[in-house]
């Protein structure tokens, strides 16, 4: 997880062309909305833990 992190924090930076501040503890970008947005994107049909969480709490 964190090994992984490093890497979405450096794409990030690279993709922003900027440097940032991350914050280990909070998993966050320290005042950033426009790297903090990148961070998480909307799920895909049919793939995805909320469409998952869903069908499991139906049955």
């Amino acid at each position: 997880h964190r090994g992984n992190a490093a890497c979405i924090v450096s794409w990030i930076a690279m993709k922003l062309g900027r440097p940032l501040t991350w914050d280990a503890q909070a998993e966050r970008f320290v005042n950033d909305a426009a790297a903090n947005a990148m961070l998480v994107r909307p799920e895909r049909a049919p793939y995805g833990a909320t469409r998952l969480a869903e069908k499991l709490a139906r049955t």
